[in-house]
């Protein structure tokens, strides 16, 4: 015999999972907002938004003069080299920094190991205040190895920012990953 609040908690669960069906084919149901298609409360956060854009661009020409154009020179990227180089022998929450001569040199590498390399962001947040900025990301980094043409490998992270106003614009100071998924097709 199968007790009563087994099956009312199995009906609950079909219930919720009809739901979600139901606002998931209607087109209601929560989706990634890609940094392309975000619309910016204000022009300011659209400005606070532009360093990452740089970076999305630079990726997709791999120009690693723009990238770092997005950079501060006194920045920091924590984790980053998790997120970019190997991901499997390194935690996620391992204590990396890298100045942004460094970062440079990640990005050279990533270059020339791979065939092609994409980097997208999605739901960013802005907060500002005093001429500093916060801005939180999920990141998907896809690559392509030149060893094999053929395997394609995502890395997906939760990425914070901080930025600075300089008289260039805003710069990141500050740029933190933490790996939140890696896989290989």
């Amino acid at each position: 015999m199968v007790p009563r609040r087994f099956l009312s908690a199995v009906r609950l669960e079909a219930a919720a999972l009809t739901v979600a069906a139901a606002l998931l084919a209607s087109g209601c149901a929560p989706t990634a907002v890609p940094l392309a298609t975000y619309l910016a409360a204000t022009p300011e956060d659209a400005a606070v938004l532009a360093p990452l854009e740089a970076i999305t661009e630079g990726v997709r020409t791999r120009d690693v003069d723009r990238i770092l154009g997005a950079y501060a020179d006194d920045a920091r990227a924590a984790n980053f080299a998790a997120v970019f180089t190997r991901p499997l022998f390194i935690q996620p929450t391992a204590a990396l920094t890298l100045t942004r001569a460094e970062l440079g040199g990640v990005y050279r590498k990533e270059f020339q190991e791979s065939r092609a390399t994409s980097v997208r962001f999605y739901d960013p947040g802005v907060q500002r205040a005093d001429g500093e900025a916060t801005v939180t990301a999920r990141d998907r980094v896809t690559r392509v190895d030149q060893l094999w043409r053929s395997r394609r490998v995502l890395y997906t992270a939760e990425a914070v920012y901080r930025l600075r106003r300089e008289a260039g614009g805003w710069r990141i100071v500050e740029d933190r990953h933490d790996l939140r998924g890696y896989s290989v097709f």
